[in-house]
């Protein structure tokens, strides 16, 4: 059985996608499985120049199916795994590829099936961000290109992969399609060293990119703001990781907020995530979060919004996080002020958090549930 993955940038330090295909990676390649990605942006040394395939976006439509059949050939290709298709151009590519080799197709879809959806009321956003989600949603009434995309790659590919069981309502409304082609398997995240909650100091995580068209930074911000004021925050920091388009809108927004630390981008979050108690995260949309289980596994109790049905797949509400209804704030602050102040209780369910997500998000059950599909096909 022989695998390609087909990916925007191989480095597993660019995002949840790229870490999700690298950990896959290494996992078939162990079982003895040839695996190897074929990406279009931005190079990595982390994979071995035979395992790794270019195709620069700005080829033509034709190159590009000429040089996937040459690959596909040359290393007697079974399975093509699509974990990012975004591009116009690779519309009718999968089709046609289909029609000219024995290969099975499978597509991922990455975020939830409703991000085109605007859940936002104005000034809870960047005036920018509400005005152009706003008229998107509205022109996307007539014309979404969001749901032509992923309706071609479902009748196209041999398996769609919805990333939780709590996908799947949704996408059959919103797409209005039977299920039948529809699999669901998460996201792989490696267990790691256990952390020793000893070791963690009062600091609240936010490990995100900074852009807040998806990830809405801004609420985070202005709820930590609402804590400081009432002051509540007992001397805890909030630590913001990343780096993205936005970083600086976030800084100026930050400036007279006390107790709050911008990190920039980094190459070991796991550094945050151990010495982190209580991990957030304020985003419009998501698909199976990678810093959410990350953050989890290293013992961070998270406060999420529910604005993505997997957050329910993650977190046991008040058992190992809290789930909070979108713009509550309120109730948000609240779940917060109640995590500082309770300290046993914090402790208990930082363990519940390491407990739950190494069973659920095992690296070997989930390349089991891989390994099954292929076998199915």
């Amino acid at each position: 059985m022989n695998i390609l993955f087909i990916e925007k940038n191989l480095s597993p330090t660019n995002g949840g996608i790229e870490r999700v295909t690298h950990v896959l990676y290494k996992e078939f390649r162990k079982k003895g499985i040839s695996t190897y990605i074929c990406y279009y942006a931005n190079d990595d040394d982390i994979v071995p120049e035979s395992d790794k395939f270019q195709i620069p976006i700005e080829d033509d439509v034709i190159s590009t199916e000429k040089k996937l059949l040459e690959i596909i050939e040359k290393l007697n290709i079974n399975i093509i795994i699509l974990q990012n298709y975004h591009y116009k151009k690779f519309k009718n590519l999968y089709a046609r590829i289909k029609e000219k080799t024995n290969i099975k197709l499978l597509a991922v879809m990455h975020h939830n099936p409703d991000l085109y959806i605007n859940k936002d009321k104005f000034g809870l956003t960047f005036n920018k961000v509400y005005f152009r989600d706003y008229i998107k949603t509205y022109y996307y009434y007539f014309h979404n290109k969001y749901k032509d995309m992923h309706l071609n790659m479902y009748e196209i590919a041999d398996k769609y992969i919805l990333l939780a069981p709590q996908y799947i309502n949704t996408f059959k409304k919103l797409y209005k399609v039977p299920t039948g082609n529809l699999a669901t398997i998460g996201n792989p995240c490696p267990n790691v060293p256990l952390t020793n909650y000893a070791d963690k100091e009062n600091i609240v995580v936010i490990v995100s990119r900074m852009d807040e068209q998806q990830k809405r930074i801004s609420k985070a911000i202005k709820l930590w703001e609402e804590l400081t004021k009432s002051n509540n925050s007992n001397n805890w920091k909030l630590y913001i990781v990343g780096s993205g388009p936005n970083l600086n809108d976030y800084k100026k927004m930050a400036a007279n907020i006390p107790d709050i630390v911008f990190t920039g981008k980094t190459q070991d979050p796991n550094y945050f995530y151990k010495k982190a108690k209580i991990f957030l995260m304020t985003s419009m949309w998501e698909g199976l979060s990678m810093s959410l289980i990350e953050a989890m596994k290293h013992g961070c109790v998270p406060i999420c919004y529910n604005s993505f049905d997997s957050v329910y797949d993650t977190i046991s509400d008040s058992r190992n996080g809290y789930i909070i209804e979108y713009n509550d704030k309120t109730m948000f602050i609240n779940k917060l002020k109640y995590l500082i102040k309770n300290p046993e209780e914090l402790e208990k369910m930082s363990a519940l958090a390491i407990e739950d997500t190494n069973k659920k998000y095992n690296t070997d059950i989930i390349v089991e549930k891989w390994l099954n599909l292929f076998y199915s096909l």
